[in-house]
């Protein structure tokens, strides 16, 4: 003999080559019958994928831009008084910039009606990080001198005037100079009741508003100068703070203050994902069902020309393979596009900037929750198509192998219910929908079963 007898490797690549030629003709066939399968996939994974992208989003802005959104690398709020210049200075490093600010909520009057609002005087230094956003776009000092005024697009509307007009403050008129379209430290903890006025330190004087009895918050936004650790510096204060009359916040407290309103919603718009994924696998279930089911003759045949058993299940189980990273890619895809239009809704409700980010975290998750999803619903027709016999030629139908083979299903949803419940923010909710997953997945499956003899019945009678 001339040539040397193939090693079992060289073999094992020889019958995966084939297997993946056979397939790839397969699937050059009627590629209808295979979009069910792929969209439904595509878009569980797309909305997993999009959801975790979007909060991603909104968190990394907060962190990113917690001074912003505090107003300072600290803010200081005294309730009922301001607080002296000399207590206030005794509390600092030097160097230290101050933007000082009052807060309160009065009634502000034009053309006849009264309106509760939320009254801001802010000084010159204000914002210290970041910039207001004023439509018309002004200068903010130009905007708040010699008694101007810029007020919340909502408080215009309630009160029926437009900028250029004017208002009355206490014992002051003002002049609305512009509408304020995003405040860079709106997320400062204070409690609005009514839309925002923004005015100067000596417009909130002339009003006479701030008289004896008037309930007020005086706010102390501070820069640090560089080199001063800001966390140390919180922890030095606060320990001051227990019997002072003012409280301290600090900027790295931002993030997890916003995380702790958002994880609720995030863990119930993740499980809402993944709800939408398992309700397409009945998609999925009926498509790679019906495919099996149409090659079932044609698997009879290979098997009585020779094809063994393991054969049969590369040649399938690389088609499905296939459509499920047709499907996974393409709902990533579509996952990763969409937050941009969601965060731009997004960023008309939030007071900051939200950028869209790709963060692999997300993309991992809907992957993966994808992936285990296709083996759930394939892997029991893989397995019937594999038990097909021959001797079913001698019919005039080939009938499908008993059903078997639930371990490897039971294993597959109980990864599921896992993932849901390590996934989330709130562990709570995800595993009350994993203890769902099992009882959900069975009647899917059992709904998919009987739609698929339902078919084959309308077939057979056709």
């Amino acid at each position: 003999m001339n040539g040397a007898s193939p090693t079992p490797e060289t073999d094992m690549l020889a019958r995966w080559r084939l297997a993946l030629r056979l397939a790839r003709r397969d699937l050059r066939g009627d590629r209808r019958g295979f979009l069910v399968f792929v969209a439904c996939l595509a878009l569980g994974v797309a909305t997993i994928a999009a959801i975790g992208l979007t909060v991603a989003a909104v968190l990394g802005s907060v962190a990113r831009d917690s001074r912003t959104l505090l107003g300072g690398d600290l803010l200081i709020s005294s309730a009922g008084r301001p607080l002296a210049e000399e207590e206030l200075a005794a509390l600092l490093p030097t160097g230290t910039r101050i933007s000082r600010g009052v807060r309160t909520h009065v009634f502000v009057r034009a053309g006849g009606q009264s309106l509760a609002v939320a009254l801001r005087a802010v000084d010159g230094a204000w914002p210290l990080y970041g910039g207001a956003e004023l439509d018309p776009p002004l200068d903010l000092r130009r905007a708040l001198a010699d008694r101007g005024a810029v007020a919340d697009p909502l408080l215009a509307r309630r009160l029926g005037i437009a900028v250029g007009e004017r208002l009355r403050l206490g014992a002051a008129e003002l002049e609305l100079r512009a509408l304020l379209r995003r405040e860079p430290d709106r997320l400062a903890g204070f409690m609005d009741i009514g839309p925002r006025l923004l005015v100067s330190e000596e417009t909130l004087a002339a009003s006479g508003l701030l008289g004896p009895g008037a309930v007020a918050s005086w706010t102390y936004l501070l820069a640090l100068p560089e080199g001063v650790d800001a966390e140390r510096l919180a922890e030095e204060l606060e320990d001051r703070a227990r019997n002072a009359p003012w409280r301290l916040r600090r900027a790295s407290r931002v993030l997890p203050r916003v995380a702790h309103f958002a994880d609720p919603l995030t863990s119930y718009l993740t499980v809402a994902g993944l709800a939408v994924l398992l309700t397409g696998a009945l998609g999925i279930a009926l498509a790679a069902g019906a495919f099996l089911d149409s090659r079932r003759r044609t698997i009879a045949v290979l098997k009585a020309l020779g094809a063994a058993r393991g054969e049969i299940l590369r040649l399938h189980g690389l088609q499905l393979a296939f459509l499920a990273l047709l499907g996974i890619a393409g709902g990533l895809a579509l996952g990763t596009f969409l937050p941009a239009f969601g965060l731009r809704l997004l960023g008309e409700l939030l007071p900051w900037r939200v950028t869209p980010v790709t963060a692999p975290g997300p993309l991992l998750l809907a992957a993966t929750a994808g992936a285990l999803t296709v083996l759930l619903c394939v892997w029991r027709p893989l397995v019937r198509a594999g038990a097909v016999s021959p001797v079913g030629l001698l019919r005039a139908v080939v009938a499908a192998p008993a059903g078997g083979g639930w371990l490897v299903p039971l294993l597959l949803a109980l990864a599921l219910a896992g993932l849901a419940v390590l996934s989330v923010p709130r562990p709570r909710v995800g595993l009350g929908f994993a203890l769902a997953v099992p009882p959900a997945l069975g009647l899917l499956l059992l709904l998919a079963a009987g739609l698929q003899r339902l078919a084959r019945r309308v077939a057979g009678r056709a």
